[in-house]
């Protein structure tokens, strides 16, 4: 069965919409989200703007390695480069027993994986990088972006 999808325009993202199913913001979907999955997903709708100056640096790194890995020649600049992110579609998966937010978007730098960031209980970043569908990475819980080259790793704090 394919989901029923609408679309949010969660702050996080200045109005820029995604599309999500439908279960996780229709409480008179015949099986509504609740619990911790509810938790999880309002603890995401709740982030802000200024929220992406946590989200920043990680991105940054992203596209500061795959350019390199690629040998393009592009700077990304922390103050522009959620110009080059759309944002399409956020889910919400458990893994380990806890409910994580996952977000899923184009960005020009790699348009074949795209964007990837999650979120645990929607509201602790754990992974930037691109879409893979692993909603951790398996350098350590401590790593945010797990780069090919090691001087653009990110991390926790």
């Amino acid at each position: 069965m394919i989901p029923e999808m609408t679309h949010i325009a969660p702050p996080l993202f200045g109005g820029a919409e995604v599309a999500v199913d439908t279960y996780l913001v229709d409480p008179n979907h015949p099986e509504p989200a609740t619990g911790d999955q509810a938790a999880a997903f309002s603890a995401f709708r709740s982030l802000t703007t200024e929220d992406l100056l946590e989200l920043t640096p990680h991105v940054v790194a992203y596209a500061q390695d795959f350019g390199t890995a690629t040998g393009q020649v592009a700077s990304y600049d922390p103050e522009t480069i959620w110009a080059e992110v759309t944002p399409n579609e956020a889910f919400v998966e458990k893994l380990n027993g806890d409910w994580h937010v996952c977000v899923e978007a184009d960005c020009s730098w790699e348009p074949e994986h795209g964007l990837m960031l999650v979120w645990r209980h929607g509201k602790e970043l754990v992974k930037v990088g691109p879409f893979d569908g692993q909603l951790a990475n398996t350098a350590g819980d401590d790593v945010i972006y797990d780069a090919q080259n090691p001087k653009f790793t990110t991390r926790r704090g």
